[in-house]
């Protein structure tokens, strides 16, 4: 979980309103904070690396893409976003013969109304992301914060 700093103390939640003095960790580099951390984070030698930073973001609305696909999704590409070390999630748009990848940050869930993907316990909702399948349906994953090399 993230959050920011203002006199020593660590604000988190949904208006960053929960207050932590004790037990987080600070970045001055990106002035965050940071709980429930855990040990061994670097990536072993089989994680794949994507070299590039990721600066460009998707942003073509819902895509919709073969029901196939989702399940053999994982989240292991080791990706820089924003001068932070993230793991991502690979999406091809295209063809396996002709790829387009790009590497998603987050998975959150399809809404009641199937028209948005709740990205976080807050209820925020970015206006693009991917889903699997004829539709986005309730309930479905989606993947948010998607980016090209």
């Amino acid at each position: 979980m993230r959050g920011t700093l203002s006199g020593g103390v660590s604000y988190t939640g949904c208006q960053q309103t929960t207050a932590s003095s004790v037990g987080f960790f600070y970045d001055a580099a990106t002035s965050t904070t940071y709980h429930e951390c855990f040990s061994d984070g670097e990536p072993s030698l089989s994680t794949p690396v994507i070299p590039n930073e990721l600066v460009t973001p998707v942003n073509s609305g819902i895509v919709l893409l073969p029901a196939a696909s989702a399940e053999s999704l994982a989240r292991i590409y080791a990706v820089a976003f924003q001068g932070q070390q993230e793991s991502a999630y690979r999406i091809n748009l295209s063809s396996a013969a002709l790829p387009s990848n790009v590497y998603c940050i987050g998975r959150g869930t399809v809404d009641d109304s199937a028209a948005a993907c709740v990205m976080n316990g807050c209820g925020d909702t970015p206006g693009d992301f991917i889903v699997f399948g004829p539709g986005a349906a309730a309930g479905e994953p989606c993947f948010h914060n998607c980016y090209t090399e």
